[in-house]
C-alpha cells in the first residue's frame, strides 16, 4: 500500500536541515503542497519549488515556532 498526499497541504516545521528537511522533501515526492517552515529561510528556499521526483511542490516560509503570531500566519 503506497500512502500519497495528493490534494493535500503539509506544513513542515525544522525544514532547513537534517529529518525536517528529509520530511519535506518526502511529503513533495508523495504529492504534498509543502510549506517548509525555518528561521533559516534562506536555507530552505533554496531547495523551494516542484519536487524533483513525485507531483508535490515546496514553499519556504520564515516561521519562528516559538512566536505565537509567526506560527498562525502560516495556518492561516
Amino acid at each position: 500500500m503506497r500512502i500519497t498526499f495528493e490534494g493535500k497541504r503539509v506544513i513542515v516545521a525544522g525544514a532547513a536541515r537534517g529529518i525536517g528537511h528529509a520530511i519535506a522533501v518526502a511529503f513533495a515526492e508523495n504529492g504534498g503542497a509543502v510549506t517548509a517552515c525555518d528561521r533559516l529561510f534562506e536555507e530552505v528556499e533554496a531547495y523551494a519549488g516542484p519536487a524533483k521526483s513525485g507531483p508535490g511542490a515546496i514553499r519556504a516560509a520564515r516561521v519562528d515556532v516559538t512566536d505565537k503570531a509567526s506560527v498562525q500566519s502560516i495556518v492561516e
